[in-house]
């Protein structure tokens, strides 16, 4: 007799931890290239494996800008460049608001008029002007709180970003200064002194991670 036997899925091997500290090196150097290269990122919170929703849904993470990225947004006609078809689809404010909120309220909007102009005959269905004009104030006051708030927010978490990078300057320059090497043992200290400058610099990375499930990286 032959019997046939249906394996299963296949499991992937648990990767080692070398394997492992490996891919996340991988992803690091991969996002510090493209930071090098663009004036943003495309970073997507949603774990939809969906292009569409992934393009729709996509934040865009403005890098750190040098002196070549302050010369190319100084430009006087920068205003006139958002306006643009590829900078108005790489908008992720644009994007993020047509779907899924514009697309659900002008399909609504639109079979709502398709009732009121072939379906019903006298009794259309409609809101009093009321309804607007009272709540309107209401409306302004609190879009303006929530914006003050936003740039709030924004600008407390990136003076705290600001003063992390340089609380870390000072002290590996600090370290770098204050630590002398002593006779016999300068090749000993020269290496501790490296090794604790490099421990500074895997701090802010270290706390991104931390702070965020990946890291804000589209890599990963």
């Amino acid at each position: 007799f032959c019997r046939s036997f249906q394996t299963g899925p296949e499991v992937a091997a648990p990767q080692t931890d070398e394997q492992r500290i490996a891919v996340e090196q991988e992803a690091q150097r991969r996002l510090s290239l493209a930071t090098s290269q663009t004036m943003a990122l495309n970073y997507c919170r949603s774990d939809e494996s969906n292009r569409f929703t992934r393009f729709f849904r996509g934040l865009s993470i403005d890098v750190n800008y040098d002196f070549r990225r302050w010369k190319k947004h100084q430009r006087a006609g920068r205003h006139f460049m958002l306006w643009t078809p590829r900078n108005i689809l790489r908008s992720d404010n644009i994007r993020r608001l047509l779907f899924p909120d514009l697309a659900f309220i002008g399909a609504t909007s639109s079979l709502l008029c398709y009732y009121n102009t072939s379906v019903a005959s006298e009794m259309i269905l409609s809101l009093p002007f009321e309804c607007f004009t009272v709540t309107s104030m209401a409306l302004g006051l609190l879009a303006t709180f929530k914006t003050q708030a936003s740039y709030a927010r924004f600008n407390e978490g990136r003076s705290l970003w600001g003063t992390l990078i340089n609380e870390s300057r000072a002290l590996t320059s600090r370290i770098l200064t204050r630590v002398h090497c002593q006779t016999g043992r300068g090749m000993k200290v020269w290496n501790g002194q490296q090794h604790a400058a490099k421990l500074v610099r895997t701090f802010p990375l270290t706390l991104k991670y931390h702070l965020t499930e990946d890291g804000c990286n589209p890599h990963i």
